[in-house]
């Protein structure tokens, strides 16, 4: 794969604190107390490696980050659907009526 320019290179790197910054607001929530919120915290440490707060652009970090917010925004609708449809897990409906079955509802 040819190497990224480094402008997308520098777009990746913002992505990549956001992330962090995502999972630090997470543990907050865990603690580090759990099993989950020590992976969290782990993943954390390997992701500030990457991308460190120190070599960040403001300016390209506030862009990606509205550009996380975006797709959010875009996909939420797209989640809710899937949920009330019963997602891809086959799960049964949110708000679903009585049972068409006999002697069900």
């Amino acid at each position: 794969m040819p190497s990224k320019s480094p402008g997308t290179q520098s777009e990746g790197l913002a992505d990549v604190r956001n992330a962090t910054k995502i999972l630090e607001k997470a543990l907050g929530k865990l603690g580090t107390d759990t099993e989950g919120g020590k992976q969290v915290y782990k993943i954390i440490g390997q992701l500030a490696k990457i991308a460190p707060e120190a070599d960040g652009n403001n300016s390209i970090d506030a862009a990606s980050l509205r550009n996380i917010k975006s797709e959010a925004e875009q996909a939420g609708p797209m989640q809710a659907l899937q949920r009330m449809l019963g997602g891809s897990q086959g799960a049964a409906p949110q708000n679903a009526g009585p049972s068409l079955q006999p002697g069900a509802g």
